[in-house]
């Protein structure tokens, strides 16, 4: 069985940090998430993570699966800490709206991560889905973006993966589609475990409109617009598809504001070498980003 598939209770990872910073968020997350008020979830309950390098917190330590590049201190396992949930996260780095319904998603040396859907059973109690960036190939256009116009010196390895795979700008179309496979991700899981509550989690901001000229952005005025634009549609998307099937979401995207990379206390890394000592990868949350998540998450399951 896949190493990220298999129940767990989360054991404690640098808990003073994690707490004092989870305790900040709360209280920092008055009501920005909407949709239908979540039903209480009984410690000790299964609860499954779905999503791509937005949930699974790509080489933030510790690294739990290297294949996927989730980390044990990702905001699904600070949510299972703080409830008492048995943790199954099958979220991936690279994963798309298909790698969570239909498709497996093929790893690094011939591996592959199951369909992400497939984790829930009659048994789960809770579900989140941070989905759908890498169907908009927004997070690799900003990454691409960014490497063009910045010393390949200053940012090591980064651009590496990324020559060989030109991004398009999305259509319209594009976003219906992410809408409509959030809808499917909500109303699948709510037929493979009825008594689960569902929430989607959104993106939280990479992109300031007031500090466009940002260093650790480095944009042209074209590419600033194009991926602002995603990263607006993206989240519409995700409003949508609450609206159309009375999914709790979690609006990471309003949550975030003030907390861009470009900020004095950001939530999100900007186009920079990683920390040696682990992470995050640009254009990714940072530990205090995944607390402030979770601490929204907690506050809405309350």
């Amino acid at each position: 069985m896949h190493g990220g598939t298999e129940p767990h209770a989360v054991a404690p990872r640098r808990l003073a940090r994690v707490a004092v910073t989870l305790a900040l968020a709360v209280a920092a997350t008055m009501s920005l998430s909407s949709g239908a008020r979540a039903a209480t979830i009984a410690p000790g309950s299964e609860y499954v993570a779905l999503g791509s390098s937005i949930a699974a917190g790509p080489v933030l330590p510790p690294v739990v699966d290297s294949g996927c590049l989730r980390s044990g201190s990702n905001y699904p396992s600070l949510v299972a800490e703080a409830l008492s949930l048995q943790l199954v996260d099958v979220t991936c780095s690279g994963a798309t709206t298909a790698n969570v319904l239909s498709t497996p998603q093929g790893l690094a040396g011939g591996a592959s991560n199951p369909v992400q859907i497939d984790a829930i059973g009659p048994q789960t109690r809770l579900v989140t889905a941070s989905i759908g960036g890498n169907d908009l190939q927004y997070v690799g256009r900003l990454t691409a973006d960014s490497c063009a116009n910045t010393p390949v010196s200053d940012v090591p390895g980064a651009c590496d993966a990324l020559a060989a795979t030109p991004s398009t700008i999305p259509a319209e179309a594009d976003y219906a589609a992410v809408e409509d496979h959030l809808v499917q991700v909500v109303t699948t899981a709510r037929s493979r475990a009825p008594l689960a509550t569902v929430v989607l989690v959104d993106y939280l901001p990479i992109l300031d409109p007031n500090d466009r000229d940002c260093a650790v952005t480095p944009l042209t005025d074209i590419q600033w617009q194009t991926s602002y634009r995603v990263a607006t549609g993206l989240a519409a998307a995700f409003r949508a598809a609450a609206d159309r099937t009375g999914a709790t979401l979690v609006r990471a995207s309003d949550l975030g504001v003030g907390h861009t990379p470009c900020s004095a206390d950001p939530w999100m890394s900007g186009f920079q070498a990683p920390d040696p000592a682990g992470g995050p990868l640009p254009y990714h949350a940072t530990e205090a980003g995944m607390a402030a998540v979770a601490a929204d998450v907690v506050r809405t399951l309350g």
